[in-house]
């Protein structure tokens, strides 16, 4: 748990509890609705934490000017109970007087009568209302090294995912390369799939095998979450060019193989060592990778650069 000061409320376990109140405020779940999620969310913990959670929930009830009778009782209860206050106001160390006053406050302020009802402004969650398998173009515009702008960037819509609060972003597999001139969906489908972690990032976990004296490195990413909370957010850069259909299940897991050997130990692989990547059975779901579109054309040119330069990248297809 993060904390950063000496009040009650500066922590990140208390600060998940507050902005999980209000997410579900936002999202149009009534006072009851959310009072339940929260409860059925931080109501298993350990004791210390389980106090706590409680006088948060009290408060930032009260607050808002929706503290429940049973939230309110069950507190005061707690509150009321001295030796199970001074158990968890101990357990915060050498904050005990700090902890003990804002018990004292805190049973206090919710015994008196609630400020007015707070309004509280619903959050319009967005669902990208693009179809498996469209197929979409990207005109570079803003390439820092001003090498390909003008140029274009291909990809493909195989999947959706929610992020917070709430918005459906569309998940996409990118195709490789940087292309100077457009591209039609026939010709795209055969250009392969673009690996979204970077080099140095493969390695750092030790999910691997061993194999015939041979490492291979297992879960590399090929899809990339773009968060789009809106319309409007999306890039006018974007251009639908068609749809293809295709089975995501059999676009293969990927393993990177390590052809020397001597390229792996126990701290980790000597990247100059890898030579190539070779596809193998096995058919996994690909991790995502959380992507702003703000960042989308700065990433997608890094990734496109460093595997199409270094690596054999093998032909995972969409056909």
């Amino acid at each position: 748990m993060g904390v950063w000061g000496n009040k009650l409320y500066d922590n990140d376990f208390v600060l998940d509890i507050i902005d999980d109140y209000i997410d579900g405020l936002k999202k149009g779940m009534s006072d009851e609705a959310v009072t339940d999620k929260l409860i059925d969310t931080y109501g298993q913990l350990e004791e210390a934490d389980k106090v706590t959670f409680w006088i948060v929930l009290a408060d930032i009830e009260w607050k808002y000017g929706r503290l429940s009778d049973r939230v309110k009782k069950k507190t005061l209860h707690i509150l009321d109970n001295k030796n199970l206050i001074d158990k968890w106001a101990s357990s915060w160390e050498n904050l005990k007087e700090e902890r003990l006053r804002d018990a004292l406050c805190i049973q206090k302020r919710i015994s008196q009568p609630m400020p007015l009802r707070k309004r509280i402004t619903r959050t319009r969650l967005y669902r990208c209302e693009w179809k498996i398998g469209d197929v979409f173009e990207y005109r570079i515009s803003n390439d820092t090294s001003e090498r390909h702008n003008g140029e274009y960037v291909y990809f493909i819509k195989c999947g959706e995912c929610p992020f917070p609060p709430g918005h459906i972003g569309p998940e996409i597999y990118l195709f490789r390369g940087i292309y100077k001139e457009k591209q039609s969906v026939n010709e795209i489908k055969h250009a392969g799939i673009c690996p979204v972690v970077y080099p140095r990032m493969i390695g750092e976990s030790d999910n691997n095998i061993l194999k015939n004296g041979i490492v291979y490195r297992k879960g590399i990413n090929y899809r990339l979450l773009m968060l789009s909370s809106s319309k409007r957010i999306i890039p006018n850069e974007v251009e639908c060019i068609g749809n293809m259909e295709y089975d995501s299940s059999k676009i293969k897991e990927t393993m990177l193989k390590i052809v020397d050997f001597s390229g792996y130990s126990e701290s980790g692989y000597d990247m100059n060592k890898i030579k190539y990547i070779e596809e193998i059975n096995g058919y996994v779901r690909e991790a995502n990778r959380f992507v702003a579109w703000r960042n989308f054309e700065t990433i997608v040119i890094e990734l496109l650069e460093i595997w199409e330069d270094n690596y054999e990248i093998l032909d995972m297809k969409c056909t």
